[in-house]
This record gives structure tokens, sequence and C-alpha cells, in this order.
């Protein structure tokens, strides 16, 4: 019976992720850093890590490309290659219903339900990049690094650990705070017992756990330390600007935490996440203690890699944060469980919490099915290409061309130049040759603004307005993150 149980709450629970975070995955504009993605994945086996690493500000490591690799097989549209992100989420779901006893089954149920209603879920489910995967290896080497702590002395532990702290090591360069963490709370379980039994009995006590670390410490950090230095290292501004970004950023944290609407759904997670950080901590006090490093280190870590040489901070920044809060939350549910000589109330009120998303969900899963959202970039294009000759999509700065690039990369009467085919580490293009080349021919120009209005000042944008013969006219499109303000047609009178 219970097997039974466990498999009709694995489907109700993916139904719920496939309502609550695939509403236009199909529809919605793909933007730049997954054609980046696309892009990377679209490399052989072999090449697939150096592009991974060499490009900049998308330094990571290669296990999702390779996975976007097998994804392109199938398709590069983007429900295809987004399902890659799904399919991480349904194996977390998967993982945490039928392996993780270590929790009630009714809490597991939770967990999986706060993992999949936060607004975290619905950017890294629905985007083709690694934050998904990210999310599964972060609570699968968790509960490995758990079952560890708890049996240092056994082999198989240590290996299913070992596994997943690969797992760990290969989705997400932002992983490696995770994983400093776990090899830190090892170094200090090894010195707080060695100091009142001597290093070399504990270390042989413990062989797997200290063997294991070590693999992994040198399987992990000298190649990180190579990746960093080849991406020109982290440069460093003032503490006062540090401090500035970590208070902006710590309300895109608090942000991330918070349900869309007040429902009983978003009381249990803060009753639950309270209880977690304050009652449970005498259940399980290193435990814990390494969450809350998890859920405040890695907002300290990923403000200190990015305040001085990235001028944005989103939520994909804070992944092992989002972790540790649904897992705080989850040990919360648990305590609570415990007090209960009946489990009845708690269950019902977590059923009745999620019948009531679900059913919202579904509906606005049916509306998005017969209302697809619009790609303003597209829409901008369609309406100012040349119907009776070849059209050349620009972009100023040509960075941002790979996103035209990818709405009609089969569509032979449009041109949107972009560096070599599936190189991307290399991102020069010559205008002044492409437009001497498109006007020699009389070819129709496409130019988007990109963010900045930039192409007002632009080379490409000063070039085309000199052409000769040639007569122009603005396209205003709808604003929004990563869409052009507006494009420009230049076109043969």
């Amino acid at each position: 019976m219970r097997p039974l149980i466990k498999a009709l709450l694995f489907i109700f629970l993916v139904m719920l992720l496939i309502f609550t975070n695939t509403q236009h995955i199909a529809d919605r504009m793909f933007w730049l850093d997954e054609v980046i993605t696309l892009k990377i994945a679209l490399n052989s086996f072999l090449e697939i890590p150096f592009q991974a690493i060499v490009y900049k500000h998308q330094m990571q490591p290669p296990l999702y490309f390779w996975l976007g690799g097998l994804a392109v097989q199938f398709g590069t549209d983007p429900a295809t290659l987004r399902s890659v992100s799904v399919c991480c989420y349904i194996l977390l779901i998967g993982f945490i219903v039928f392996a993780v006893n270590e929790l009630k089954l009714i809490t597991r149920f939770f967990l999986c339900f706060v993992l999949i209603i936060l607004p975290f879920a619905n950017y890294a489910v629905t985007e083709f990049r690694p934050y998904a995967l990210a999310v599964l290896s972060i609570l699968v080497s968790s509960v490995f690094f758990y079952r560890l702590m708890q049996n240092p002395q056994s082999w198989k532990h240590a290996w299913l650990y070992f596994l997943s702290a690969l797992l760990l090591q290969y989705s997400l360069t932002l992983n490696c705070f995770v994983f400093g963490v776990q090899i830190f709370f090892v170094l200090s379980y090894v010195l707080w017992r060695s100091s009142k039994e001597g290093v070399v009995p504990i270390i042989s006590l413990n062989k797997p756990m200290v063997v294991v670390s070590v693999i992994l410490c040198s399987l992990y950090l000298i190649p990180l330390a190579l990746a960093v230095s080849l991406a020109n290292g982290i440069n460093t501004g003032s503490i006062n600007d540090f401090l500035e970004h970590l208070i902006e950023n710590f309300q895109v944290l608090k942000n991330s935490f918070q349900i869309p609407h007040p429902t009983l759904s978003s009381y249990l997670v803060i009753i639950f996440f309270i209880v977690g950080i304050s009652f449970s901590f005498w259940f399980k006090p290193w435990v814990i203690v390494y969450l809350l490093c998890i859920l405040l280190g890695q907002l300290i870590f990923s403000t200190c890699v990015t305040y001085a040489t990235i001028p944005w901070f989103g939520q994909r920044y804070l992944t092992a944060s989002y972790v540790a809060f649904a897992l705080l939350t989850a040990i919360g549910a648990e305590y609570v469980l415990g007090k209960f000589k009946s489990r009845l109330p708690i269950a019902m009120l977590v059923a009745v919490a999620a019948l009531g998303v679900m059913y919202s969900e579904a509906a606005q899963y049916r509306y998005s099915k017969h209302h697809p959202i619009t790609n303003p970039s597209k829409q901008a294009i369609e309406r100012l290409r040349c119907r009776d000759r070849t059209t050349i999509v620009l972009t100023d700065p040509q960075y941002f061309s790979l996103v035209p690039w990818y709405i009609y990369r089969n569509d032979e009467s449009l041109e949107v130049p972009v560096t070599g085919s599936t190189k991307v580490h290399d991102t020069d293009i010559d205008i002044v040759e492409i437009i001497n080349d498109g006007s020699s021919s009389k070819a129709c120009f496409i130019l988007q603004e990109a963010r900045g209005n930039r192409s007002y000042i632009g080379e490409a944008f000063t070039m085309l307005m000199s052409l000769p013969a040639y007569e122009n006219r603005q396209e205003i499109t709808k604003k929004g993150p990563h869409v052009p303000a507006s494009a420009w047609i230049f076109s043969p009178e």
C-alpha cells in the first residue's frame, strides 16, 4: 500500500509542477543566456568543456551542456530544450518522495510542494540553463552528505556522497560554495574528534570519509582555480560597495522566498520555516547550522563574486539559498508533526493547501495554452522586414544578435550575422564589411537597439544613416528584460 501512496503523490506533484511552472514554456522569448547555452551545446562532446569555461560571464561546468547536447538531437525549439530543466526537477521530486527516508512521507510531500511553488522554481524549471540541475545536485549531495556524517566509517555512504558531490561540482560554478561548506564540516568534525582521541586514530577510524573528501578536493579545487584564472580572475571593489550590494541582494533573496499571494500555503511555509530555524535547532543542531551557512553564506559569497564585475544580480545566484530555505521549512514541518499524536490535522492542512494551488494553477495553465505570449523582438522584425529582398538584422552591441539569430536560424531570406557557427567565444564581427556587402546588393537592414539605447550612438547606426539612397523608419517595441527598446529599418528607396 505504501509504494502505491508514494506513486500517487509523485504523480500529483509532477502534475503540480507542470501546471505551476511550465506555462508559456514553448512561446516565451528564448533570451540571450539560453541561446548561448544552445551554442555551447551544439559543440562536440569533447569541445563542450572548453567552450563552457572560456566564454566570458558564462563560465560553467560542462554537465548541463552535455545534457543540452542530447536534447538538441530531438530538436532546438524552446519547449524541447527547456524540457531538460523540467526533467531535472522531476528527478528531484522522485528522489525526495522515494529516497529521502529520513523524513516522514507527509514532510517529503511538503518539501516538494515548497520547492515547486516558490518563485525561484518557475525560473529554474523554464530556463534552458543549469539552475534546475543545480537544485537537484545541491539537495541530493546534502542528503548523502548527511548520511555520511552520520556514518563516517561506511564506504557505501562515502562513495554515494562521492558521486553526488561530483554531480554538485559539475552542475553549476557557484556550487563551489556548497561543496566548500561540506568540506569545512568534514574538517571540523575530524579536528574536533582528533582533539579528544588523536589525529591518527580518528583518520584511521573515519577513513572512508577522509579518503573521499581528499579525492573530491583534488578533482575540483585545482580545475576551479585554473578556470577562475582563465576567466581573468575576480575584480574587487570597496567595502562600502560590497555592503551596499549585499543589502540590495538580500532583498532579492527575500523576494525569491515570497509566494505571490497570501494563501494557506504561504502561511504554512512561514510558520514551518520559523519553527525549522528555532525549535528544531535542538533536534539536529549541526544540520540547522549547515543549512543556515548555505542560506546566508551563498548570499554573501555570490555578492563577493559579482558585485564588482557584473552590473546585475538575480535569483539565479542564490540557488543554494533556495534549497536551504526549503529544507529548513521541511525540518520545521517534521518537528511539528512529531509533536502531534495524530498526523491527520497537519496532513489535511497540507493537502488543502496543495489542492488549492493545483486548482488555481491548472486554470492558469489551461488559459496559457489558448493565449500564447508574443515575442516583441520577433514582432518588430516581422513588421519591418522586406518581403522582396534579403533582410540583414544587426544589433548594437552585436553581442545581442544571438537572440534574433535563434528566432530566424532556419529562415533563408533573413540573415542575422553572428560569430562563426557554433563557436561562441569569439564575438568580433566586421560590421563595416557586412554593411558594405549588403548595400552593394541593396539589401534591407534592421537595426535593433539593445539595452541602454546604444544604437543611437553606435557605429552601426551612424553607418546605416549615411547609406546613400536608403530611407529609414523606427519601430517601437514593448520594453522588458532583455528586449530591445526599438528597431530601425533601412531599406532602398
